[in-house]
């Protein structure tokens, strides 16, 4: 799909959607992300804005999303609007956390003992490195704050995230 292809007429865009949050700039590091949801921008906004993709396309991915129940960015990247790489740099705007292509990292012994392969792999998380009490991690939710909370809780190291493609965490393990 384009911009410039015309959307079948019987898809429309729900009116009480909001598009843009007017430029709204959130401060800070990754951590608690629920807490900082209600103040962030919409990643649609993220991507119409600079004319990554229209409105038009939005609003079919909207409709697709609510059809499907998707999140928005999975939408999006399963109608080919974008890629699933290019979903995820705005999904990093949206939270101020940054885009590892994790394909190409190697995961050391010490880092591979901290989570078991199996957890970590069905959890599509993998730890990328240690200083002091923090472990920065790759997520592919990176929004799943539950298991944030959780990883913390089991290993007692403070989680910086950040997120990377599905096939950059699978490729990670090998």
């Amino acid at each position: 799909l384009s911009g410039s292809e015309p959307l079948p007429q019987d898809i429309g865009c729900p009116t009480e959607q909001t598009f843009f949050d007017k430029d709204v700039i959130i401060s800070g590091t990754s951590g608690d992300l629920s807490a900082r949801s209600s103040n962030r921008p919409r990643l649609g906004a993220l991507l119409v804005k600079p004319g990554t993709i229209s409105e038009k396309l939005l609003c079919l991915a909207l409709n697709h999303q609510k059809s499907r129940g998707l999140r928005l960015g999975e939408a999006l990247v399963e109608l080919n609007v974008i890629t699933e790489e290019v979903m995820r740099q705005a999904l990093c705007l949206q939270l101020k956390i940054p885009f590892i292509k994790a394909n190409s990292i190697h995961v050391g012994s010490d880092l591979r003992r901290l989570f078991n392969k199996n957890y970590a792999q069905r959890h599509g998380i993998v730890p990328l490195a240690k200083h002091g009490r923090t472990v920065t991690l790759i997520m592919e939710d990176p929004t799943d704050q539950l298991l944030i909370d959780e990883l913390q809780a089991r290993t007692g190291f403070r989680l910086k995230v950040v997120t990377s493609t599905r096939a950059g965490i699978l490729d990670a393990f090998n």
